[in-house]
């Protein structure tokens, strides 16, 4: 037995538990065993990662339009972050409210006011304005996907506010994100198992 077991998020769980169910028979092993202590054999893994590249492609042929969808969706919330972003800047800038894009922040996040808007309004704009008068300094702490930019500030003052463009939600990311988590744990056990 291996010296410990993969821990997997919720929804990479679940998908090893419907590949499993999908392979039962086909294979003497599941795939649930290779995370779970097994010390499986090359072959193992290479009939493993085929069960897993199918089961990834079926998925995602079964979703017709949604890459499309969520690509649209994705534009609109990225035109927000522009939109947002350069009135947010040009208060700052006005105010002297120092405007950082940090790499990195270690918050305490206990005592901060989370708001998460749809996109640019008038009365997003009367708050911004509260917000940058009420800052010591603002931070982009926007994030991407792909090529598309996913709006977050914060505002720290006495009291920290932020602000998050509602991301769209898919079920590609979550496949996408399953899948990465996959297969980084069938490369760690390949690099870990005998070449036989």
């Amino acid at each position: 037995m291996a010296d410990r077991n993969i821990t997997f998020s919720a929804e990479a769980d679940v998908i090893i538990d419907d590949i499993d169910n999908e392979t039962r028979g086909k294979y003497d092993f599941s795939i649930r065993e290779l995370f779970n202590g097994a010390k499986p054999t090359q072959q193992q893994l290479k009939s493993a990662r085929s069960a897993v590249d199918d089961y990834f492609s079926d998925a995602k042929k079964a979703l017709p339009g949604e890459r499309d969808r969520f690509t649209k969706e994705l534009e609109r919330v990225d035109a927000e972050y522009r939109k947002m972003d350069d009135v947010i800047r040009n208060k700052a800038v006005t105010t002297r409210v120092p405007y950082i894009k940090p790499s990195f922040i270690d918050a305490d996040e206990s005592g901060q006011e989370e708001i998460t808007i749809d996109g640019y309004s008038n009365a997003v704009d009367l708050l911004i304005t509260r917000l940058v008068g009420m800052s010591t300094y603002i931070a982009d702490t926007s994030g991407s996907y792909d090529k598309y930019t996913l709006g977050s500030w914060i505002f720290s003052g006495q009291k920290t506010y932020a602000i998050t463009i509602n991301p769209p939600a898919s079920q590609l990311v979550m496949l996408e994100r399953s899948e990465s988590e996959i297969d980084a744990a069938l490369d760690s056990l390949s690099a870990r198992s005998p070449a036989k």
